[in-house]
C-alpha cells in the first residue's frame, strides 16, 4: 500500500459498489442509465471516495487525457467533430432516448455502458484509489483496466453534468431545446417535492443544481458545471416562482437594521437545563426582544422615500431576531394594502423571527429566517431554523454590555430548538438564486457549508445578531471563503441596535457600520448608516455574466451569473407617515405549508409544457397527475413514473390531488391550464407563439378586470372572450374535467384564470430575457414586454378576494 489507506470495502469491486452498497433497487446498468442525475450521483461518489478526479490535471506518467487516438475518446467522439461537440449534443440525444420509445440507447453511452460492464467486476474500489499514487505502483506501473476505468468514469461524470444542463432553473432556454423539455420539467418537479434530482435515497446522496464553478484548487467540484452531489443530513427546499423583474438582473435591497436599540433587558437567563447529568459550567439565556414593534408606517415610507433614488425595492432584509412572526405578518398586510405601492411589485422581504418562550419557562425558544413572496393577492412563506446556538463567552458579554444580566464566568449558549436542519433556496430565473443564513450557520463548516459551496447560490444573505460589520471582523473572513470558492457573492446584515453598543478592544462603541458585501469582482465593501434613530440603506446590485471553466477544460459557455456591487442610498422612515387600512383582509396572510411548493410545482409545469406540442403537453400532464393511460409502446420516462412517485408519493398526495374542498389542490390548476394552452396552440398554427398568447390572455384578463365581471361568472358561470373569430368560455373547462372529486368554487375558478395567465405571462417574459442576454432580441420582443410588463400592473388579484367574500356571504 506504500503508506497509503485504503478507504473502506477496499476489496469491494465497482460493480458491487454500484449494485449492492449503493442501491439494491437497480440490477443492471440500464436503471442507472434512463436518469442523468442518478449516474452523476454514482460517479461524484465513486470520484470522491477513491481522489482520481484529481487525475484530470495530473495524469499518470506517460498518458495524455483526452487522447484523440485512444479508444475511449475516438469511439466517444464518433462522428462528432471533436471532444467538446460530444458533450454540445449530449444532452440532447439522452433526453430524446429518455422520452422517446427508442430502443436502443445513444452510442456513446452504450459505448460506456458496455466499457463499464467488461471492466466493473475486475476492478475494485481500491485499486482506482491506488492509482493517485504518482505511479500507480511501487514498481511504476498501473493496472491497463483500472485506469481504462478510470478514464470511462471520467468522461461519464462530466457527460452526465452536461446532461443536468439547466436543471434546478426555469426555462434553461440555455441549454436544453423546446422539444426537450419534457425531462427538464420533471427533473425540476421531482426536485421541488423531493430535495434531490436523484432517485437515490436521500440520505445515500444528494445531487442539486449547481450556479458557480469553483476557480480554485481541485476539488470534484471543479470537474461539473451543472450538479453536485452530497452526502449530508441537511434537508433541501428549493423552490421558484412567478417574480417578473424588468430592471436587467438588478437588485435594490432596502436593508433595515431594526431594532436600532437594544437594551440589556432584551437578554434573561433561562431557566431550560439539559436533561443529563454533567459537569459542565453552561448556563443558557433568550433574547426576548424590544418592546416595541417596527411599524408598517416605518416600513412604507421608508420605501416610498427610496423611490428619490431607485425605481423599485426588489427585497427587503431585516437582521436576526428582527422580528416576531406577529410584526412580520402586519408589514406584510401593510405592503399590500399600501395605496402608495405597486401591488403587482411588491418587494420580497427576508426577515429574522424570534420565538420566545414565557419569562420563567423551562422550554426552548425559536431563531429563524422566513423568505416571503408575493404573487397573485397572496404571501408565500418559506422557513429555515437556525443551525446553531449562539455562545456567548465573557468577553463578549463584556464587549456588549451583558454582563448585568449574564454574570460569572460561564458560557452562555442561546436556548433554542435545533429542528431538523434544511436549507431554503429561491430560484425565480437563471441569475438569481437566494440562500439566508442565520449568524452562526455562516461561520460553521457543518452541516451546511459544503452544500452551499456545491451549489454556489449566487446571493447568500446572513443575518446576523453581531457587532460592526467591519472588514477585520469574522462575517468578512467567512463571506472571503464564499466569494473566492464557489464565488458566491454574500451580504451580512447586523441590528444597529447590537452593533452601536459593542465595544472594540480600546472599549470604543458607536459604530454604524450595519452591513458588509462580499463579491469576487470588487471585494470588500463595508455599508454604514446615517440616520442610526429611522433609516435604512438601500443596496443596489446586479448580476453580469463571466464564463467558467471546469478543470477538464469545458466552458459553460459564459453562463456564470455573478452579483457585484454598485451603490447604496440612505433613506429615511417617518414613524407617523400615513398609511391605507381600509379594506384591510387579513385572511390573505394566512398561508398554508405548503403554499411555496405548490406555486414552484405550477410554475416549473407551465414552464416545460410551454413551448411543448401538443401531444407532449398531454404526455407531462399525464405524467404530473398520475394518470395511467399510457400505452405499450411509451418512452423511458413514463415507465419510470411509478418509481418516481414511490418516492415522492406523501408529498405528492398532499399537493397536487388532496381530493378536499377546502385545500387548494393543483390537480384542477394544471388541468385548465392544460386545455388553455391546447386550445390556443390548435388555432395558433404558423403564428408568433408569443403574440398569440399575449393576445389571448390580454382578452381574458380584460374580461376579469370588467365592472360585471363577478356577476358574470356566479350568475351565468360564464367568461367568455373573442377568439380567432369564435368565442369562447374560458370557464367550460372546469364543467368538462370535473374529474376531482369536488366542485370547484366561483371563487376558486376566478383565482385559477388569473394565476394561471400570469404564471404563463412570466413563463414568456422569462424567455424574452433569455433573448436579451444573448443578443437576439429585437423591436417586436421589446414591445411583447411592455405589454406583459403592463398586464402584470393590473390588480386582478382584488377580483379573486371580492369573489372570495362574496362566495362566504
Amino acid at each position: 500500500m506504500n503508506g497509503m489507506q485504503a478507504p473502506e470495502h477496499r476489496d469491494e469491486t465497482v460493480a458491487t459498489y454500484m449494485l449492492q452498497t449503493l442501491t439494491r433497487d437497480w440490477k443492471t446498468l440500464d436503471d442507472w442509465f434512463v436518469w442523468p442525475p442518478d449516474i452523476f450521483a454514482f460517479t461524484s461518489l465513486l470520484l470522491k471516495k477513491t481522489g482520481i478526479y484529481t487525475l484530470v490535471i495530473d495524469l499518470p506518467d506517460g498518458e495524455k487525457w483526452p487522447n484523440n487516438n485512444d479508444e475511449i475518446i475516438s469511439n466517444l467522439i464518433g462522428s462528432h467533430t471533436s471532444y467538446e461537440d460530444v458533450f454540445n449534443s449530449i444532452q440532447n440525444e439522452w433526453y430524446t432516448w429518455i422520452e422517446t420509445d427508442e430502443k436502443e440507447m445513444p452510442k456513446i453511452l452504450f459505448f460506456i455502458k458496455e466499457k463499464i460492464e467488461s471492466l466493473y467486476e475486475k476492478v475494485t474500489v481500491n485499486d482506482l484509489y491506488r492509482l493517485t499514487e504518482r505511479n500507480g505502483s511501487s514498481d511504476g506501473t498501473f493496472d491497463k483496466n483500472t485506469w481504462e476505468l478510470c478514464q470511462v468514469l471520467l468522461c461519464l461524470h462530466m457527460l452526465a453534468d452536461q446532461a443536468c444542463a439547466g436543471m434546478g432553473t426555469p426555462s434553461a432556454n440555455n441549454w436544453v431545446k423546446d422539444d426537450n423539455k419534457i425531462v427538464h420539467g420533471i427533473a425540476n418537479m421531482f426536485l421541488t417535492l423531493h430535495g434531490s434530482l436523484s432517485r437515490l435515497p436521500i440520505l445515500t446522496v444528494r445531487v442539486l443544481p449547481k450556479m458557480r464553478t469553483s476557480r480554485s484548487g481541485i476539488t470534484l467540484r471543479s470537474l461539473s458545471h451543472h450538479v453536485t452531489a452530497h452526502r449530508t443530513e441537511v434537508d433541501i427546499q428549493w423552490r421558484t416562482m412567478p417574480w417578473v423583474n424588468i430592471d436587467d438582473n438588478t437588485l435594490n435591497i432596502l436593508i433595515i437594521p431594526w431594532p436600532y436599540h437594544i437594551k440589556s433587558s432584551a437578554f434573561s437567563p433561562s431557566n431550560y437545563t439539559v436533561n443529563r447529568d454533567t459537569k459542565e459550567r453552561t448556563r443558557y439565556f433568550q433574547y426576548r426582544g424590544t418592546s416595541e414593534d417596527f411599524t408598517p408606517s416605518a416600513l412604507i415610507s421608508m420605501i416610498v422615500d427610496s423611490q428619490k433614488h431607485v425605481p423599485r425595492i426588489h427585497l427587503i432584509v431585516f437582521p436576526e431576531t428582527a422580528l416576531n412572526e406577529e410584526n412580520l405578518n402586519d408589514l406584510l398586510q401593510a405592503l399590500q394594502n399600501s395605496e402608495h405601492l405597486d401591488r403587482t411589485k411588491l418587494p420580497m422581504v427576508l426577515a429574522g423571527i424570534y420565538h420566545p418562550t414565557s419569562e420563567r419557562s423551562t422550554e426552548l425558544g425559536r431563531n429563524k429566517v422566513i423568505l416571503a413572496t408575493f404573487f397573485a393577492g397572496k404571501w408565500y412563506k418559506m422557513g429555515q431554523d437556525k443551525h446553531h446556538r449562539w455562545k456567548l463567552n465573557p468577553p463578549q458579554i463584556r464587549r456588549y454590555g451583558l454582563s448585568g444580566v449574564l454574570g460569572g464566568e460561564s458560557d452562555w449558549w442561546e436556548a433554542i430548538h435545533i429542528p431538523k436542519r434544511r436549507l431554503s433556496v429561491l430560484a425565480p430565473n437563471n441569475w438569481l438564486t437566494l440562500c439566508p443564513l442565520i449568524c452562526e450557520d455562516l461561520a460553521r463548516l457543518e452541516p451546511v457549508s459544503e452544500l452551499i459551496r456545491g451549489i454556489g447560490p449566487t446571493l447568500l444573505i446572513a443575518l446576523l445578531m453581531d457587532g460592526p460589520q467591519l472588514k477585520s471582523r469574522w462575517p468578512s473572513r467567512y463571506a472571503t471563503v464564499m466569494a473566492d470558492d464557489p464565488g458566491t457573492s454574500v451580504l451580512s446584515v447586523s441590528s444597529l441596535g447590537l452593533v452601536r453598543v459593542s465595544q472594540n478592544d480600546k472599549g470604543e462603541s458607536g459604530s454604524s457600520v450595519i452591513a458588509l458585501w462580499n463579491d469576487q469582482e470588487y471585494g470588500l465593501k463595508e455599508i454604514s448608516i446615517d440616520d442610526t434613530e429611522s433609516g435604512g440603506v438601500v443596496l443596489t446590485i446586479s448580476a453580469v455574466w463571466n464564463e467558467e471553466i471546469t478543470a477538464d477544460g469545458r466552458s459553460d459557455a459564459k453562463n456564470a451569473a455573478v452579483f457585484t456591487f454598485q451603490n447604496t442610498h440612505q433613506v429615511k422612515s417617518y414613524p407617523n407617515y400615513k398609511i391605507d387600512e381600509e379594506n384591510r383582509n387579513d385572511e390573505i396572510n394566512e398561508s398554508d405549508k405548503n403554499d411555496l411548493q405548490e406555486i414552484s410545482l405550477f410554475s416549473l409545469f407551465i414552464d416545460a409544457a410551454f413551448e411543448l406540442n401538443i401531444e407532449e403537453i398531454e404526455k407531462i400532464t399525464k405524467w404530473m397527475t398520475r394518470k395511467k393511460e399510457f400505452d405499450s409502446e411509451c418512452g423511458i420516462i413514463e415507465k419510470m413514473q411509478e418509481s418516481l412517485y414511490k418516492i415522492i408519493d406523501d408529498e405528492y398526495k398532499a399537493i397536487i390531488v388532496s381530493r378536499t374542498g377546502d385545500h387548494e389542490d393543483l390537480e384542477p390548476y394544471i388541468e385548465w391550464v392544460v386545455e388553455f394552452m391546447i386550445e390556443i396552440k390548435n388555432k395558433a398554427v404558423n403564428n408568433d407563439i408569443y403574440q398569440v398568447f399575449i393576445d389571448v390572455i390580454e382578452s381574458v384578463l380584460e374580461k376579469v378586470d370588467e365592472n360585471g365581471f363577478i356577476d358574470m361568472v356566479f350568475d351565468k358561470d360564464n367568461l367568455s372572450i373573442n377568439y380567432n373569430n369564435g368565442e369562447i368560455n374560458v370557464l367550460k373547462w372546469f364543467n368538462e374535467n370535473g374529474n376531482w372529486g369536488y366542485t370547484i368554487p366561483k371563487a376558486r375558478k376566478i383565482r385559477i384564470v388569473i394565476y394561471s395567465c400570469l404564471a404563463i405571462l412570466w413563463t414568456i417574459h422569462t424567455r424574452l430575457n433569455q433573448l436579451r442576454k444573448s443578443g437576439a432580441f429585437h423591436h417586436n420582443h421589446a414591445l411583447l414586454s411592455h405589454r406583459i410588463e403592463q398586464l402584470w400592473a393590473r390588480r386582478y388579484d382584488e377580483k379573486w378576494l371580492s369573489a372570495r367574500q362574496r362566495e362566504k356571504k
